[in-house]
């Protein structure tokens, strides 16, 4: 959402003035009781190859070194479509994950997947990763038209090394061979995926309220908050 969809959001009175609003906008928004935080980037990957191995080729030697290292792990874990039914398990090993990355966590994972589940239908899919007859880890995407959109990584602790890089690549191969224009990686990580090739587009957290009480909240964050720092890599040659 952009700057001037947000503010008819707030003009046509869809937001609710005396609450705390979040809209994600690609710009700081300038308005009264608007607050705009820069967030992590979301990173993109714009699909200019027709196959993964055109993909890797392009890479520099040492970043196609890391890509068929991670990639080997295909020998050892076995990729799976999950079903509503493994949600539950799915739940466990994203609270796992995220539980020392988050300030708060929703209570019921499960219920979010389901949720994604139900308000996406079939462009909502979760791909397991099994070794042994074990899950060991999860990546789930949204197809949004010429989009392919990572959303939600979960994993065991004892998951192989390169497992996340294994999931992320396995996203790219499928943006690649289905044809996506653009494969987005979505936030957090931003170094790691810039070394898969993903640029950062910037994100704003931009909150609406009328409320003094939040409203002094905001400013105080304003005057505290430093968004993150990161390094970007560049892997093709």
């Amino acid at each position: 959402m952009n700057q001037s969809e947000s503010l008819a959001l707030a003009r046509n009175e869809e937001l609710r003035p005396n609450s705390l609003n979040l809209v994600i906008t690609s710009e700081p928004v300038e308005g009264p009781n608007w607050h705009s935080f820069l967030g992590e980037p979301l990173m993109l990957l714009e699909n200019n190859w027709t196959t993964f191995e055109e993909y890797a080729g392009g890479m520099k030697k040492k970043y196609r070194q890391r890509l068929r290292k991670a990639m080997a792990l295909g020998e050892t874990l076995e990729k799976r479509w999950l079903n509503t039914e493994d949600y539950k398990e799915c739940a466990v090993l994203l609270e796992h994950t995220l539980m020392d990355k988050v300030v708060v966590l929703p209570e019921d994972l499960e219920e979010l997947l389901q949720r994604f589940r139900e308000m996406f239908g079939d462009a909502f899919r979760i791909q397991g990763f099994y070794r042994g007859g074990e899950l060991m880890a999860f990546i789930s995407t949204i197809s949004d038209g010429s989009i392919l959109r990572a959303m939600h990584y979960g994993a065991r602790e004892d998951a192989p090394h390169h497992t996340y890089s294994f999931a992320m690549f396995s996203v790219i191969e499928r943006g690649i061979t289905q044809g996506y224009r653009t494969i987005n990686l979505g936030r957090t990580a931003t170094e790691i995926k810039s070394t898969y090739g993903a640029v950062p587009s910037s994100n704003y957290f931009s909150f609406y309220t009328r409320n003094v009480f939040f409203k002094s909240i905001l400013r105080v964050a304003a005057l505290r908050y430093t968004p993150k720092k990161f390094e970007l890599r560049s892997p093709f040659k």
